[in-house]
Order: C-alpha cells, then structure tokens, then sequence
C-alpha cells in the first residue's frame, strides 16, 4: 500500500450519519514536529507552497469554557494586540528587504511565521475547533490541536512584492466578507450550539477549520511568507499530496510510568487529560495536511458567504452613509462660515447707512419734505440688504431664522416706504403709530442675532 492510498484511508472515514469527515487524530509523537528544511527540495510542490493548516478530529468540549470563551481569551488579545504593532513594523521592514533581495528576511520570517501560529491557536480556539487552551508563545506547539505548516523562505517575484497591497484586494475583499459571515450571527448559532449539546456540529468544524486555513493564507500572503496567493477554501481533492506530507515522522519518544490520560488517547472523555506519570508527551501529528470538506461543510461555507455579503453591504451602506453625513457635515461648516462673513458685511453696511439716516433726519430740523427724503433711502437700505440675505446660501439648520430675518426686513422697508410717501405731520404721526416703526426695528435687531447664534453652532 503506497503512500497515497494511506492517505485516502487517513482522510475518508466515514463518521455514523454516513457523511465523510476528516480523520486528523492525536497521537504520541516527539513534541517537535520535523518541517523540510530550506534546502530540501520540497516534493508534491505544484507551484508556491501555501501555508498549511490542520485541525484535530472535533471533541467535547466543557461547556463551562465554551460559556466564558472570549473572556478567557482577553489576555490573548492583550498580547495580540503588541505583537500586532510589533509585526506590523517588522512586515514593513521585511516588505523592503523581499523588494531588494527577493526573499522575506530570515528574522521576518520567523518572527512573522510565529505571530501567525499565535494568532490561529487564539482564533481557533474563539471559534470552538478545539477545547485546548493555547499557550502564550511564538513557536509551534506541536501539541495543540491545531497546527500550522508554514513553508521555509521562498523566492518572491519583486513586482508581486512591490504591487503587494493591489494583489490582496481580490484575497481581502473574500477575507473581509467571510469574517461577516463567520464571525457574527454564524458564530452565535455555533456557540449555542456547542452550549448545548457540549460538542460543534460536524459541519461547522469543517467550515470553521475551512475558513480559519483561508484567513491564515491570506494573512501570511500579506506577510510574504509565502509567494502562494490565498486559496482552497472549500477544501482540497481527496489524495492530492502537500509539501509539509513530505516531513519525516519522528518516533514516539520513550516515557516514564504509564500514560493513562493522553490527550485524545485511548479511554479518555473527549480528550482533555495529561499524562498520569511522565509518558510520552501527546502530539498532534496530522495524517496529512488536506482538508476535505463534506457537502454539509461547504454549505455551511455558503452560508458564511451570503449572510457575509448582506453584512458587508449593510455595512457599506451605513458607512457611505456617514460619510455623506461627514461631507453634508463639512460642507454646512463651509456654507455657515461664508454666510456669517456675507451677513456681516451687509449688517456692517446697513448698520452704517442707517447712522447717516439718522443723523441726516435730524439736520432737517423737522422738515416734512426732508424727513420722508431720508425715510426713502432708509427703505432702500433694508431692501439691498434683503437682497443680499436671499442671495447668500445658507446651511439647512439656519434657513428658518434667515427667513425671520428677511421678513423683518421687508417689514421694515416697507413702513419706511409708507412714511415716505405722507402729505403732512399729523399724518406722518399717524403712520408711525400704525405700523409700529420701532417695533419692527427691534424684531430685525432680534432676528439678525439669532440668525448668527444659528449661523455659529454649525
């Protein structure tokens, strides 16, 4: 029996429901996992060799950790969020270091490759593939349920390295929208779920391990660790071979006193125990590094999609939203700050004309003739500047009250037009008390004020 037919074997068994499911079992192995070395050719390489994921075979899991996950994973975040920045600037000095040489820095690599371990032990543990909580560290944790096969450097193509961030918008955009689909409602009904019935439905682990291998190549392609643009997320073709299926198998290391409780070993209840006594150390060894999603998987997938889509829409449209707002917002400010040095000119004006009207009126020295003259070009001055309100563009919050404004001044204009046009003193007395001259004057002091006030809180 060759090598691909135990593979078949290894990655087709047939749960009870009759749906194929992935076998990558725990077994006993040296804790460090043997990865083909930078000079070693890799075999079964089809292209660029893209980072690898495995997950173990789904367990119980104890419900009280599934209640509390994101709360025991807070101290992750913490520390995530460091090494966040620390990579951030280590992707920056490794982006100019693969432009000039042509391959990822060692340092980068490394110090990248182990950030991207920590972030999918954190992530697969948020997302229920696995009750194990993972260690603090940057190295492979060969016994944790979840492993990560990144390549050794590779040659980088400088204009794929250079162009870098156009590349990833295809990659990113698919990334964005399964982490709505995956993250979210999905994410709910999976947690109740394993509440529950204390363990993730079959489906769900394969599309979760599905989603979390795409998200893991499509950060390490935005971290050149590999030259293999994001793929395969509803799995791969049964018995196809992986560059890291080519690692050579160490043998169980020898222990002391008998392993009674192995992780994922032989009488163990959902496979969270330790060793009683010093036996071998519990080590995930993959059979291989496929992954073969059931139909029932890729329609969950599906489901990550669509409802990813709708979110992602949704979200587009409330931020296009803001920033219409934001735009709306920022162009009332310009309109409010123009229409405040306009207004302020014309009352500056007015305000100027209507000292010399008041001074002229009284040199008459109550001439008729002279007065209502005066009163004429009073008129006149109110009727330019509400020609030069209704002409001055104003932001929507201040419309009404530069209506008030410009009614006041009609108002105005049109009492002093009335007086102007008076046959005699008693007649001109008449008219003052009818119109209510001073009054009207006091409304347009008023209303000029609270147009500015408006004016002033955009």
């Amino acid at each position: 029996m060759n090598r691909e037919q135990l593979n078949r074997i290894a990655w087709s068994e047939q749960d009870s429901r009759g749906q194929t499911e992935t076998r990558n079992p725990v077994t006993t192995y040296s804790p460090y996992s043997a990865y083909p070395s930078p000079e070693r050719e890799l075999p079964f390489q089809t292209g660029p060799p893209p980072i690898l994921v495995a997950v173990a075979d789904r367990a119980p899991q104890r419900r009280v950790t599934v209640l509390f996950r994101l709360i025991l994973l807070i101290p992750h975040f913490i520390v995530l969020f460091f090494l966040a920045i620390a990579a951030e600037v280590v992707a920056f000095i490794g982006w100019w270091g693969a432009l000039f040489l042509g391959r990822l820095p060692e340092f980068a690599h490394t110090f990248l490759s182990g950030v991207l371990r920590w972030y999918v032990r954190v992530y697969a543990y948020g997302l229920l593939l696995t009750d194990v909580y993972p260690r603090f560290t940057l190295d492979d944790d060969p016994s944790y349920p979840v492993r990560v096969a990144v390549p050794p450097q590779q040659r980088l193509n400088r204009a794929a390295v250079f162009f870098r961030i156009i590349l990833l918008i295809p990659a990113g955009f698919v990334a964005n929208v399964l982490t709505y689909g995956a993250t979210t409602l999905m994410a709910v009904i999976a947690w109740l779920i394993t509440l529950v019935a204390g363990q993730l439905p079959a489906s769900f682990h394969q599309a979760y391990g599905a989603f979390l291998r795409f998200q893991t190549r499509y950060y390490g392609y935005v971290a050149m660790l590999t030259p293999a643009y994001p793929s395969g997320l509803y799995g791969d073709a049964p018995g196809t071979p992986t560059w890291a299926d080519a690692a050579p198998t160490a043998a169980v290391q020898p222990g002391f006193g008998t392993p009674e409780s192995v992780y994922g070993g032989p009488g163990v209840q959902g496979g969270y125990g330790y060793p009683a006594g010093y036996g071998p150390q519990p080590v995930f060894q993959p059979a291989s590094w496929l992954l073969l999603v059931s139909a029932a998987a890729k329609r969950v997938i599906i489901a990550f999609i669509a409802l990813g889509m709708l979110l992602f829409v949704a979200n587009v449209g409330f931020e296009a939203n803001g920033l219409f707002e934001s735009v709306g917002q920022f162009t009332n400010v310009q309109t409010a700050q123009n229409a405040l040095t306009q207004l302020d000119n014309s009352y500056t004006t007015l305000n100027k004309n209507l000292t010399s009207w008041e001074s002229a009126t009284q040199a008459c020295d109550q001439n008729l003739t002279c007065v209502t003259s005066q009163d004429a070009k009073a008129a006149a001055y109110f009727t330019a500047f509400d020609n030069q309100l209704t002409g001055t563009p104003m932001p929507s919050n201040s419309v009404a009250a530069a209506s008030r404004l410009d009614q006041a001044g009609t108002a105005s204009a049109q009492d002093l037009t009335q007086l102007s046009k008076v046959a005699s003193g008693t007649q001109y007395a008449s008219v003052v008390t009818s119109t209510g001259l001073q009054a009207t004057l006091n409304d347009f002091d008023t209303d000029y004020n609270a147009l500015v006030s408006a004016l002033e809180s955009n």
